[in-house]
């Protein structure tokens, strides 16, 4: 009997969240001059374009869903190697977009890597 209590406050709480994230300005994605903002769940994140070296399309591990990442630039995988002692991986993404924001992957990667960086 509490199992059902628990489950139904568990996905009572995921629904909430997914109705959360329909709400204006929940998720998003601003391509600046100065680099990209993307929200989700109303939390921005900020990546100067001088940090990133190039963005590509990626799978993730279900063979299907298909993702945006990227690699930092060689200046900020020495910094974060300096700091860490050992050497960055460069065979994984340094970062993955949460969202595709109504676009393919594809279509998102030649957008960011062909918008003019200052």
């Amino acid at each position: 009997m509490y199992m059902g209590h628990i489950a139904s406050i568990f996905f009572g709480i995921g629904f909430i969240v997914a109705l959360l994230q329909l709400l204006p300005g929940a998720s998003q994605l601003e391509i600046a001059s100065d680099g990209i903002r993307y929200t989700v769940l109303f939390r921005t994140n900020f990546i100067p374009w001088n940090e990133i070296s190039y963005f590509y399309e990626l799978t993730m591990q279900d063979g299907k869903t298909k993702k945006v990442g990227w690699h930092y630039s060689e200046e900020v995988v020495l910094e974060a190697e300096a700091k860490q002692g050992y050497p960055v991986n460069m065979d994984i993404p340094h970062g993955i977009l949460p969202d595709n924001f109504g676009k393919s992957a594809s279509d998102l990667v030649k957008i960011l890597n062909g918008f003019p960086r200052a």
